[in-house]
């Protein structure tokens, strides 16, 4: 292929994070292959790679349950937080509101067996039953917060009064 096509970057540390960015993409898609390939080479599973998410995070959000397990079986990091200072487990309840995917319930249950700790639930656990049993069946930490309306209804909701 001419070398236009497949740039180079020019840089060690650049390629670092390419190849890093790459995984992450497959952790998404769930493209286990790719991402067992990636870990074989020494990827390290816990870089967000500039994107503010891991592959674990990406994985769980996407429902991608086979790379989630995958990513547990290689001992992929639970508690490390993304962007938003959320972990995994916390990601996935998010995920599961905002951007449903089919197995997300299965991934908080495959998080809390590989021991991930902690939920900060921004829905005051009005998100989703069945991940709320989940979640107090286990026993895992849980910070509670509230928020004003869904994401749905956020752009319609005027600003709330002045407090003082």
């Amino acid at each position: 292929l001419p070398s236009s096509l497949i740039p180079l970057p020019s840089e060690p540390s650049d390629a670092k994070r390419l190849i890093e960015q790459a995984f992450i993409a497959a952790c998404q898609y769930g493209h286990n292959s790719i991402c067992e390939f990636l870990l074989d080479q020494g990827v390290d599973s816990a870089s967000e790679a500039n994107t503010g998410q891991t592959g674990m995070h990406s994985a769980a959000h996407c429902g991608q349950l086979e790379t989630v397990k995958l990513l547990i079986a290689r001992n992929a990091p639970l508690e490390v937080k993304n962007m938003y200072g959320g972990t995994v487990l916390s990601q996935t309840l998010w995920s599961a509101f905002n951007e449903p995917q089919q197995d997300h319930l299965q991934i908080v249950e495959v998080l809390i067996a590989a021991g991930a700790e902690i939920i900060n639930d921004p829905s005051g656990l009005t998100f989703d039953p069945q991940i709320t049993r989940s979640v107090m069946n286990h026993g895992v930490g849980l910070i509670l917060n509230h928020m004003r309306g869904t994401p749905d209804t956020w752009g319609r909701l005027g600003p709330l009064p002045d407090a003082r």
